[in-house]
């Protein structure tokens, strides 16, 4: 039978929801931080709710902005991180079916030793 337990409930969700802030607070301070001037965000305290050059600030990074500060476009950028994350993926597939391969298909003598 299970039984109702309000103030075990209670503590639960108080650790998750303790938890949860502790995960999301620093990707929305991100977030926030990436639509204020670098001005904004230097000068203390920086605010919590989100700046007003969103627009500019995406739109610099995503058009031109990444080629004026690394000195390559940011399509560039996104093809090389595509390329590696495939060339990993196909490697880690390689890599189990011989491992796979292997266990299945192998005799592997005195893996399984019975007692007496």
């Amino acid at each position: 039978m299970i039984e109702k337990r309000p103030v075990s409930n209670l503590i639960g969700h108080l650790i998750l929801i303790v938890g949860i802030i502790i995960v999301a607070f620093p990707i929305y301070y991100t977030f926030v931080a990436s639509t204020m001037t670098s001005t904004q965000i230097i000068r203390p305290p920086i605010s919590l709710l989100p700046g007003d050059h969103f627009v500019e600030n995406y739109g610099e990074a995503i058009f031109g902005g990444v080629e004026r500060v690394v000195g390559v476009s940011l399509e560039r950028l996104l093809w090389n991180s595509f390329v590696v994350a495939m060339a990993i993926a196909v490697g880690k597939i390689i890599i189990s079916f011989m491992s796979a391969f292997a266990i299945v298909f192998f005799v592997f003598h005195y893996a399984c030793s019975s007692s007496g």
